[in-house]
């Protein structure tokens, strides 16, 4: 199963990457040899949509993703859904919005868009995604928005 967060060690095995593409941010080492990567509050975090525990590997070839804002890591994770500005059906560039924000109603099945993914569920979190906070006019009004890093973004985030 891949794992996008967790604990992990690195090893003595070299492993040479001559596309840095596969990495979507930088991270450091707590003592050289031990890395954690973790969905901490603030962060955006792809997640697979309809993740279970009884998923299979080949499972996540097919599956699409939706984009949280984590809201609270204490206990579980509190996560926020978000959504282009406009909806998805406005969104540009292949189906994907240059902005996102906050979700009003969950686009799919009318579920919350304010819900918990406990920690015994953290490999639903495939990635995370290198995003800017800005300020800019939408409607007519000043909102804090999300500009995630295009090439971050799953390919079948919106389907």
């Amino acid at each position: 199963m891949p794992t996008g967060c967790g604990s992990f060690r690195a090893t003595k095995a070299l492993e040479i990457f001559t596309d840095l593409d596969v990495f979507s941010r930088q991270i450091s080492s707590e003592d050289g040899n031990n890395y954690s990567i973790m969905p901490k509050t603030g962060n955006i975090w792809a997640i697979y949509r309809n993740w279970s525990n009884d998923i299979d590997v080949v499972d996540l070839q097919s599956q699409t993703y939706d984009l949280v804002e984590i809201l609270d890591d204490k206990q579980d994770y509190k996560v926020l859904l978000l959504a282009p500005d406009g909806g998805f059906k406005l969104a540009d560039r292949a189906g994907f919005g240059s902005v996102y924000l906050g979700a009003t109603e969950h686009w799919i099945d009318g579920k919350d868009v304010r819900f918990t993914i406990p920690k015994s569920e953290l490999l639903r979190f495939s990635h995370q995604v290198p995003t800017s906070k800005v300020t800019k006019e939408i409607h007519g009004a000043l909102q804090e928005v999300y500009e995630p890093n295009i090439e971050a973004l799953p390919v079948n985030l919106i389907l």
